[in-house]
């Protein structure tokens, strides 16, 4: 199992987002930045067309980023606290688009976003 936030553990979420449900209407490309701290941040980058999602490493600019402590990041992927409870509680960050935030946001309080986090959490060796 590769250890979570790793080259290969990306390499697996990569594989991972064409299955993450849409979000219904959406063109855009969200950042997620897990801040680990020293400059050791990870930055995960999904474009969404139409409402679907693709991995994307480089290229187009961000519309919005997240930005997520390490330890916040945890919960969400353990599945004890849902990303938009880390957002109201001011844990994570955001910038860029208002209305593609809460469209994102929106889209993680479904059975289906559960499912696929639990299916990514499988192969996660979490610290």
């Amino acid at each position: 199992m590769p250890a979570w936030l790793s080259d290969e553990w990306l390499d697996r979420l990569a594989a991972a987002v064409p299955d993450r449900p849409p979000v219904p209407g959406v063109t855009g490309v969200v950042d997620t930045v897990i801040a680990i701290g020293r400059g050791k941040d990870v930055r995960i980058r999904v474009a969404y067309k139409d409402g679907q999602p693709s991995w994307s490493p480089s290229g187009d600019a961000a519309d919005v980023t997240f930005t997520v402590p390490v330890a916040e990041a945890q919960t969400i992927l353990s599945g004890e606290q849902d990303p938009s409870v880390g957002f109201m509680r001011g844990r994570i960050k955001t910038s860029g688009s208002p209305g593609l935030v809460l469209a994102w946001l929106q889209s993680t309080a479904t059975p289906a976003w559960a499912a696929w986090r639990d299916g990514v959490r499988a192969f996660t060796d979490l610290p």
